[in-house]
């Protein structure tokens, strides 16, 4: 149900942006905030806070220049 995940650091705050095919259900979006729990645990000097975003990809956005990429479903 990923399409695609998109993170980066503005200011203290890491901000990870999950772009779904269809609307994600509760399991889907609880087993994401484990793995950025980990992410952030990662990171306990740089990041203060964190923000997490769960989009409906409307099937036109491209991904092709997306600087902060970390993941991308090959359709």
């Amino acid at each position: 149900n990923i399409k695609a995940i998109v993170s980066y650091i503005d200011n203290d705050t890491l901000c990870l942006k999950v772009y779904f095919y269809k609307i994600p259900n509760e399991d889907e979006k609880d087993d994401l905030r484990v793995v950025f729990t980990e992410i952030h645990a990662d990171f306990p000097h740089e990041v203060k806070r964190f923000q997490e975003e769960f989009i409906i990809w409307d099937g036109k956005s491209s991904f092709n220049t997306v600087e902060n990429l970390v993941y991308l479903r090959k359709d």
